[in-house]
C-alpha cells in the first residue's frame, strides 16, 4: 500500500489515539552508519558510598569494544575508543 506522506501520518496519528501504536524502535547498520557517538546513559557512580547504582552504569563501553571492536569488527580499538 502506498500512502502519501500526509495520509501516512493521519493513520499513524489515529492508531496511536486509539492506542495500537504505542511506540517505536530504530535498527540501525552499524557499518553504514559513519560518524557516531558512544555513550552511557548511566550517571556517575559514588563508589565510596552504600548506594545501589543502576546496571547501566555499568558495560557500555565494554560491549562496544567486545561486540563492535572484536566480534563484529565494525570499528577498529582506535576508532572505538576516539568515540
Amino acid at each position: 500500500m502506498h500512502l502519501s506522506g500526509t495520509a501516512a501520518a493521519r493513520r499513524r496519528n489515529i492508531l496511536e489515539e486509539r492506542g495500537v501504536v504505542s511506540g517505536y524502535t530504530t535498527n540501525l547498520d552499524m557499518g553504514q552508519l559513519g560518524f557516531i557517538s558512544i555513550a552511557s546513559d548511566g550517571a556517575a557512580v559514588n563508589l565510596t558510598g552504600a548506594t545501589d547504582p543502576h546496571p547501566r552504569a555499568y558495560g557500555s563501553n565494554a560491549r562496544v569494544l567486545g561486540h563492535y571492536v572484536h566480534d563484529l569488527k565494525l570499528l577498529t580499538l582506535e576508532e572505538a575508543t576516539a568515540r
